[in-house]
């Protein structure tokens, strides 16, 4: 029997992050979905992937299996819940289904046609994400949890004489790390930093935080956690509260707060986001699922980038900004709050990027970390072009 994760109902929620990638996928504290529940069964966990991303042939499952929503971030408590199940059980919480025990044939999705239940309620509130500011809005409480998950221990690592280094005991560090004149501080949380990363002169880093591996802070960098930055990223600048999903570059100054960027994205110099309004007002942002501007209920509140996307240099952007995939921002102003995917331009002006345009920019930087841009990304970036035009004619 495998454990299996199926994407939520409510996947349109999480545009632009999820065009391309599922739900399960996305980093929500040091761990995405997926790694988090692979960490508590110490297994590899298998995965329904969303009709949208499917271009080649979907895996089948036979047998029994367990399924689980892919919108719930694990504990050691829904992870006993899950593999307790037995065949023909669903696990549900006030009507929602969180897990169940099912033949593979009769399960599609969360509409399982399966009627004959033995029906278990999960008693406690599960920590899952319905909006992406959810993300945000949770980050700290996720990352604290994914160190508990880790159980990492203290092996009195040996720091070089010229970093300043307050709370050894919970700053962890893996192997190849190189660290500069920095100063790493735990007192208001964890630290990790992974594999190969690179740690430059004058940069400070307040926990709590993870450092991806073979990511680079620069120079003079300020990371006031929670903050998770995933593999292969370079961060420069002020940034507090946010998570890069990986391979993206903010290299040089300027701030960034309560922000989700994808991947492969770039903010130029001196990109600055705004995460609170001069009124103190609780942020709306753009929903692609019901096609307006939600209350977020949260007063910061700052960017959600989708893979891909660019910003100049002097790049301004407003509180609650929502950019597509594949969108290039320059020009003097603030840009407007929603940037549709594959748009280029400011706040005198947008028009169309074109997908040769987004091929080009994509394979460029991707090659820059000894990648290429697959005929499978092409799809994938085709069908975002063709869904994203009706918002780009608003």
């Amino acid at each position: 029997m495998s454990f299996i994760l199926f994407e939520p109902p409510q996947r349109e929620h999480f545009l632009p992050i999820a065009f391309t990638r599922p739900v399960y996928e996305i980093r929500t504290g040091i761990f995405t979905i997926k790694e988090k529940w692979e960490q508590l069964f110490s297994q590899e966990v298998k995965s329904f992937l969303p009709e949208f991303l499917q271009v080649n042939k979907a895996e089948l499952f036979t047998g029994y299996n367990t399924f689980i929503n892919g919108a719930i971030n694990p504990d050691s408590e829904f992870r006993d819940a899950v593999a307790g199940l037995i065949p023909n059980q669903l696990l549900v919480h006030r009507e929602e289904v969180l897990a169940c025990c099912s033949e593979s044939e009769k399960f599609i999705g969360y509409r399982n046609v399966n009627e004959d239940w033995d029906i278990v309620e999960y008693k406690n509130e599960p920590d899952r994400l319905l909006r992406t500011w959810d993300i945000i809005s949770g980050l700290g409480r996720r990352i604290n949890g994914d160190f508990e998950l880790l159980q990492l221990k203290y092996s009195g690592n040996v720091f070089p004489d010229w970093a300043t280094i307050i709370g050894s005991e919970k700053i962890f560090v893996g192997k190849n790390v190189s660290i500069g004149a920095c100063i790493l501080n735990s007192s208001k949380g964890k630290i990790l930093i992974d594999d190969y990363a690179e740690i430059g002169d004058g940069a400070i880093i307040n926990g709590p935080v993870y450092i991806g591996k073979q990511s680079k802070v620069n120079i003079g960098a300020k990371i006031s956690g929670p903050v998770s930055i995933g593999p292969y990223c370079k961060i420069g600048g002020e940034v507090c509260h946010s998570v890069f999903q990986g391979y993206s570059n903010k290299g040089h100054d300027g701030f960034l707060g309560h922000s989700f960027i994808g991947e492969w994205c770039n903010l130029g110099a001196d990109t600055n986001v705004s995460n609170l309004k001069n009124s103190y007002e609780f942020v709306r942002m753009w929903n692609y699922a019901s096609n307006c501007f939600e209350k977020t209920g949260m007063q910061f509140l700052g960017l959600v980038m989708g893979d891909h996307s660019k910003t100049g240099i002097n790049t301004m952007l407003n509180t609650g900004t929502v950019t597509g995939v594949a969108c290039n921002i320059y020009g003097a102003g603030f840009p407007r709050v929603f940037i549709p995917s594959f748009t280029q331009g400011g706040a005198q002006h947008f028009k169309e990027f074109s997908l040769t345009q987004a091929y080009k920019m994509a394979d460029a930087m991707m090659k820059r970390r000894n990648m290429i841009l697959k005929e499978e990304d092409k799809i994938v970036l085709e069908r975002i072009y063709h869904f994203s035009s009706a918002n780009r004619k608003k």
